[in-house]
């Protein structure tokens, strides 16, 4: 894994999704298959990594969330081009097609951006 600069900071992405439980596995199987390989090829990708919520430690358990993407870039910049070529648009509706949709719902999942300090 390359380090993202000499002193270790970088730009991460940190998406939640709901994923119907019955799909998961379908969900896992293209994040591993589809997503992965082709961010993997991005100029300044650093990390990928899937997180499963198994509880919450303090409070109660979201339930609007069961699975965690961080994307970990060298810059906003090169994140950002990620996010606008090619190969995120073929990355994006393999992850899409297991979401949990409540009736009505018009995004996906939530993103978070931070700057690693």
């Amino acid at each position: 894994m390359a380090q993202a600069t000499q002193a270790g900071r970088g730009i991460q992405l940190h998406t939640d999704f709901l994923v119907d439980e019955g799909r998961e596995q379908e969900f896992v199987d293209a994040w591993r298959n589809e997503w992965l390989p082709r961010v993997s090829q991005a100029p300044g990708f650093i990390e990928g990594r899937l997180l499963k919520l198994r509880q919450a430690n303090v409070g109660d358990t979201p339930t609007q969330l069961n699975y965690r993407l961080i994307q970990v870039f060298e810059s906003e910049e090169q994140r950002h081009a990620w996010s606008e070529a090619p190969g995120h648009v073929g990355a994006w509706p393999p992850l899409e097609k297991p979401l949990k949709m409540p009736p009505g719902t018009k995004w996906l999942f939530t993103a978070y951006l931070f700057d690693e300090q």
